[in-house]
């Protein structure tokens, strides 16, 4: 990995490269997906706010699905917020502490460019790499510098 880490937008990658990236992470899910990102942009309020970290010489390391949300108060004054459902997908390896640290940095000059009141990142309990024997023993999003907000889910094996 070379020193230098670059933000670029999901429309900067473009839709092959980025499902590419998707397809063969592990921590990667139906949420990060190109299609599943255009959807909820038809929501009411919802705008693309996703972006990729690339090495010096543009090899992705890192997904983040994104979207900037504006709700407003008594239909006049805006509040921004910043969500992901999915959060960070890494490639994992020696670096992935200074890749992840780059991708905070980034969401907090967007909380601050966009005058947002928040960042929230979501993972499903569902998605496969957070099951079985090496499932993270702490909420991954932790790792990523955010408040660890997790709740609980119970599954039943109905076999």
């Amino acid at each position: 990995m070379s020193a230098a880490i670059e933000i670029r937008s999901r429309s900067d990658i473009g839709r092959e490269r980025w499902d590419a990236f998707v397809d063969a992470n592990d921590e990667a899910w139906l949420w990060h997906r190109w299609d599943l990102i255009d959807a909820l942009m038809l929501w009411p309020g919802y705008q693309d706010a996703s972006f990729a970290l690339v090495d010096g010489q543009g090899v992705l390391l890192a997904v983040m699905p994104l979207h900037h949300v504006v709700t407003r108060v008594a239909g006049v004054m805006p509040i921004v917020r910043l969500i992901s459902l999915g959060g960070p997908a890494c490639l994992v390896f020696s670096g992935r502490k200074k890749v992840l640290s780059a991708l905070h940095d980034y969401l907090l000059q967007l909380i601050a460019d966009n005058y947002a009141v928040s960042a929230e990142a979501q993972i499903a309990p569902l998605t496969p790499w957070l099951d079985g024997s090496f499932a993270p023993k702490v909420n991954p999003l932790v790792v990523a510098g955010f408040e660890n907000t997790q709740t609980e889910t119970w599954m039943v094996d109905l076999d």
